[in-house]
């Protein structure tokens, strides 16, 4: 009798836990691989709003969640997001700017997709020096 009240509690358990809403996680990296320092430069309304270092060979986390809900990045509400190097703009996307683009995190020419499991993925936009032509 007790043995068939442990199995149905174990059962229980098993099925609670394994029931739980899992939480999808999704990282977004921007990568630097030049061997130079870059600032990306995001404006809104043409105001600097955010201004980040990314070391040569280095990447920076632009966004790093995990929710029980489907994620993805977002730049609306940017106008512009410049790379400059010494302070020097070499790069400036915009929201329609063709091709390869920051703004388009669809485009899987733009954000690889590296990593690609169940409940986690992660996307990597590549700046490189042909970028910065």
């Amino acid at each position: 009798m007790i043995t068939e009240i442990m199995k149905k509690i174990v059962v229980l358990i098993l099925l609670a836990l394994t029931s739980c809403i899992k939480d999808n996680c999704v990282d977004y990296l921007i990568e630097n691989q030049t061997e130079k320092d870059l600032n990306l430069v995001l404006f809104e309304e043409g105001t600097e709003w955010r201004n980040t270092e990314i070391k040569p060979n280095a990447s920076f986390t632009e966004l790093s969640i995990c929710d029980s809900g489907g994620w993805r990045i977002s730049f609306s509400g940017v106008d512009s997001i410049q790379i400059k190097v010494n302070n020097l703009v070499l790069k400036t996307y915009y929201p329609d700017s063709p091709g390869k683009n920051i703004y388009n995190v669809d485009d899987r020419d733009s954000w690889l997709l590296v990593v690609n499991r169940k409940h986690y993925q992660k996307f990597v936009f590549e700046i490189t020096e042909e970028d910065l032509k």
